[in-house]
């Protein structure tokens, strides 16, 4: 008797594990893969003068979760090009070697989430559905 309960529970358990695992792994708190972030300047007066000559500072920030990364340069007219234009944080190219704050090289912006494959689709749909239950902040 014993036997049939344990081969029920150790079957039951694998794909609940499986599961589990999956959502684990498609995880983005930060939405760091989303077409949520802009760039913005920066409005704090003291990031001018810690910029390289024809750079401004500036921001990456995701208006939808109030997140930001201000530790960044670009450039004036590079800035402009990009300003109120969409990008997923990934895409964004930010040169390690420079110094503090850091370069933001290239940003390959996006229209919308909806040539993603499905896959990608559901996990996000999960993902919300799991923040919005269980949150984490």
């Amino acid at each position: 008797m014993t036997t049939d309960l344990r081969i029920k529970t150790k079957a039951s358990f694998f794909p609940v594990a499986f599961v589990v695992a999956i959502l684990a792994s498609s995880c983005d708190v930060n939405h760091m893969g989303r077409c949520e972030w802009f760039l913005m300047p920066n409005p704090d007066q003291e990031w001018i003068s810690k910029v390289d000559p024809g750079f401004i500072p500036v921001c990456a920030r995701n208006l939808v979760i109030n997140r930001e990364n201000c530790n960044l340069q670009a450039l004036l007219e590079f800035a402009e090009s990009h300003y109120g234009k969409k990008f997923r944080y990934d895409d964004m190219d930010v040169d390690t070697d420079s110094k503090f704050p850091r370069k933001v090289t290239a940003i390959k912006e996006c229209v919308s989430d909806e040539d993603l494959p499905f896959w990608k689709k559901w996990s996000r749909a999960v993902e919300d559905l799991i923040n919005k239950y269980f949150p984490f902040t």
